[in-house]
């Protein structure tokens, strides 16, 4: 869902420069259902997404990728997906400008939440990214702090209140 919500807003924007986005994804079989054109939970979707989702092929073992045109810029959009633990990604060679956190919750996924996990993506960023999270706990905070992030609580609509924006130090 964030991927789709940030290509969609990508291509109804005015489509000033080239995006290129990395998804990381435990299950193989979600993506296979996600670019499947009569998955169940599809049902609602715009025709763009079921479209975009569709975009989606394996290039190689646990990589699926996409390249999406945007209508009226023609600027490209690069979307890669890779199968596997998170914790073991390679980001060597990437430059994050903007990380969404979307790692269920740190019961749930606490490896994604640790000092280390947030370390390994600071040094995979610029230096103005910006990381966002719907998580305020106070694990999460410290955990950011710990590994060199500053963070600041925002509002934000809908069932969460606020969410955690950080940046590097």
């Amino acid at each position: 869902y964030n991927a789709l919500m940030t290509l969609e807003f990508w291509m109804r924007g005015p489509g000033l420069c080239d995006l290129s986005m990395l998804s990381l994804e435990h299950t193989e079989a979600l993506v296979e259902a996600l670019t499947a054109p009569d998955t169940a939970w599809k049902e609602g979707w715009s025709e763009d997404w079921k479209n975009w989702s569709k975009q989606l092929k394996t290039s190689s073992d646990k990589i699926w990728t996409a390249e999406l045109t945007h209508p009226m810029t023609q600027k490209k959009f690069s979307w890669t997906t890779c199968i596997g633990d998170a914790v073991d990604a390679d980001f060597s060679g990437r430059a994050f400008d903007f990380i969404w956190q979307d790692a269920f919750s740190s019961k749930k996924n606490p490896e994604l939440w640790t000092p280390e996990w947030f370390r390994k993506i600071e040094i995979a960023s610029n230096p103005t990214v910006s990381l966002v999270t719907y998580s305020v706990a106070r694990l999460v905070r410290d955990n950011l702090e710990a590994s060199g992030w500053q963070q600041e609580r925002f509002e934000a609509g809908g069932t969460k209140r606020q969410w955690l924006r950080a940046r590097k130090a």
